[in-house]
Parts: structure tokens; C-alpha cells; sequence
């Protein structure tokens, strides 16, 4: 029952995202981060965390999320390839 409301409220997050809301998503997700910071989603997490500080901007912040999810994801992983895909265009 846990891992069905850890879910929900992961995806609340990427609908926040999908409906283009940064700064609600910004703090959907950082809320995510900090209540579950051993979930299998944060990589996910984090990148659309990431993404949502270079949609209002905040290029250091997303900087500092993608490198994050670098370190925690294996070059192999398709998070990993979105990633570096996202750095090299902020940069």
C-alpha cells in the first residue's frame, strides 16, 4: 500500500511536468527527493527536477541535478543517455 502511494505521488510530479508548471513540479519533486531518497525513481526524479530548473533558467540548479543522476545511473541506462543529451545542450 506504501509503494502504491510513493508511486502516485511520483507521477503527480511528472503530471505537474507534463503540464508545463516548473515551479510546481521544482517543489513536487525536491519534496519527493527528501521524503523517499532511497526510491528506484531518482534518477527520474531528478532529472525532471533538472529539466524543470533549465525551463524557468535556473541552468547551475539543472546542472547540478543532471550531474547528480550521472553518478547514480550506469552509462548503459537510457536516463543516463537523456542526461548527458541535456548537459551538453545547457552547457
Amino acid at each position: 500500500k506504501e509503494d502504491i502511494k510513493i508511486l502516485a505521488f511520483f507521477e503527480m510530479g511528472k503530471c505537474l511536468f507534463n503540464l508545463k508548471k516548473y515551479n510546481e513540479t521544482i517543489q513536487h519533486f525536491s519534496s519527493f527527493l527528501s521524503k523517499y531518497p532511497r526510491n528506484p525513481e531518482i534518477a527520474s526524479a531528478l532529472y525532471y527536477l533538472g529539466y524543470s530548473y533549465q525551463m524557468i533558467n535556473e541552468k547551475q540548479k539543472a546542472i547540478d541535478c543532471y550531474k547528480k543522476v550521472l553518478t547514480i545511473s550506469k552509462p548503459d541506462d537510457p536516463i543516463y543517455r537523456k542526461i548527458d543529451k541535456a548537459l551538453k545542450e545547457i552547457e
